[in-house]
């Protein structure tokens, strides 16, 4: 089962990520069975400023053919 879940603390936001592989690619390919991926975010000292802002998290993935890759979003496929 995949799943997303995020929950936050008062010191910090967490987003844990649980992948479940396919059978085949375990057995034929080599894959884990399984892949967890845990993000925590923490600010320290950060003073308040009257504009918005953002910060940005990325996961670059080497693959062999990215045309072959695809990902999905909490359930959506997101880029084939």
């Amino acid at each position: 089962m995949n799943q997303i879940r995020a929950w936050a603390e008062e010191a910090y936001d967490l987003v844990c990520v649980q992948l479940r592989m396919p059978e085949h690619f375990s057995q034929v390919h080599g894959a884990p069975r399984e892949v967890r991926i845990d993000v925590e975010l923490s600010w320290f000292d950060k003073q308040a400023y009257r504009l918005p802002e953002a910060s940005w998290f990325s996961i670059g993935l080497c693959v062999g053919n990215p045309n072959l890759c695809s990902d999905g979003k909490v359930s959506i496929e997101a880029s084939r």
